[in-house]
């Protein structure tokens, strides 16, 4: 009888211990999938050098994970893009407030 109060207590710890090991499985899988293709090396290509056949063959990994990673790029680059005007229409409706305001 004595066990059974502990056994929560337990529970918890292994729980815990499960969604660590996931995250940390979860961490080396994006950073095994970065590494086979980076960008600091894409990045020294000539644009049209960036067709998923030539990135599969430089880089030794599948046309799919080729099309993927420019995918996984692309999507990057838009949400930046995105981000960056969001700020300029934030600044502008700043300015022109304050501006109205004087």
């Amino acid at each position: 009888m004595g066990s059974n109060k502990y056994k929560p207590l337990g529970l918890f710890f292994l729980h815990k211990n499960t969604n660590i090991r996931f995250q940390q499985e979860e961490d080396a899988k994006r950073f095994t999938n970065l590494a086979m293709m980076p960008f600091f090396m894409l990045k020294e290509l000539e644009a049209h050098e960036w067709h998923p056949v030539h990135l599969a063959t430089i880089f030794d990994v599948s046309y799919e994970y080729a099309c993927d990673r420019l995918n996984y790029i692309q999507n990057r680059i838009q949400a930046n893009y995105l981000d960056e005007l969001n700020k300029i229409k934030f600044f502008t409706v700043k300015k022109e407030q304050t501006f109205l305001h004087s």
